[in-house]
């Protein structure tokens, strides 16, 4: 592990992007309760939000959990379940059997 030096935020741009999302798209509406509800919200935006569903520029456009090339069926076939996701602020789709 390297230490950055103090206030030189242009020596680790990863964890600096990182952070500025965090805030920008997570916590900038939310005013916390305690320790437990910003974990509680946290935990909800990484595995909901950033990590999964949204294309990265890194990845060439793609997500980190590929998706299907081909529809299996027509999708006027396919029903959706909306999913609302940290407080309904966006929602995720699933298929229903």
């Amino acid at each position: 592990m390297k230490w950055t030096a103090y206030k030189s935020p242009w020596q680790n741009a990863y964890a600096e992007r990182v952070i500025g999302t965090i805030k920008r798209e997570c916590t900038d509406h939310l005013i916390p309760i305690n320790r437990k509800h910003i974990h509680n919200h946290l935990s909800d935006y990484i595995h909901n939000y950033y990590n999964t569903h949204r294309p990265h520029q890194g990845l060439d456009g793609q997500t980190p959990i590929p998706t299907p090339t081909h529809l299996p069926v027509k999708v006027e076939e396919v029903k959706l379940k909306p999913t609302p996701v940290m407080n309904g602020i966006y929602h995720t789709y699933k298929r229903v059997a």
